[in-house]
């Protein structure tokens, strides 16, 4: 079974990515994992690993094939992608990465890049506002397919929190709950 490994902060995790994972998942991957990191070098991350590994959790119910995945988490602490998905080989996982058409020049500057290009194949989906295709390296392709796409971030969705403004149109209702519950990003 091949596997489609969505990676991020999932600070928390959206409407948007369940959207992004539903359509991978028609390109007959078995299944999706939504994989948490553990440490990003390009973003603030606001909740602890286990707060967003349990919300990623949370917005899988229901998704038989989408996945909350703990791997890096638990192998990988660093985070670093090259040696998840040197991880990832070594257990003979058969698996494309998913990245957003916004990271694909910001995936130039991760750390053994052209080590990584060699590892693992990744599939590019588009993301408003960066619809336009940037020149993919070795190993990177495009969704296949016109996609639905979204706007929808994390970033926004913190920043209404702490402004006290509704966000059930953003998360799943499960989600939402952990996040007022455990008072988080206000």
């Amino acid at each position: 079974m091949k596997i489609a490994v969505l990676g991020g902060s999932f600070d928390p995790p959206h409407h948007g990515h369940l959207i992004v994972a539903q359509q991978v998942l028609e390109l007959g991957y078995g299944e999706v994992w939504l994989q948490p990191c553990a440490t990003n070098s390009f973003k603030k991350i606001f909740a602890s690993p286990s707060q967003r590994l349990e919300m990623t959790r949370l917005a899988c119910a229901g998704f038989p094939k989408i996945k909350a995945s703990d791997f890096e988490l638990k192998y990988n602490p660093k985070g670093d992608t090259i040696d998840t998905a040197r991880l990832l080989n070594s257990r003979g996982i058969n698996y494309d990465f998913i990245i957003g058409s916004d990271l694909v020049a910001q995936a130039r500057r991760w750390p053994r890049f052209n080590e990584l290009c060699k590892e693992a194949r990744f599939l590019v989906f588009p993301r408003l506002p960066h619809e336009r295709k940037p020149r993919l390296p070795q190993g990177f392709r495009f969704y296949p397919r016109l996609a639905t796409v979204t706007s929808i971030n994390s970033t926004e969705i913190r920043e209404r929190v702490k402004k006290g403004k509704a966000i059930r149109h953003l998360v799943p209702e499960k989600v939402e709950a952990f996040i007022s519950k455990n008072k988080l990003y206000a």
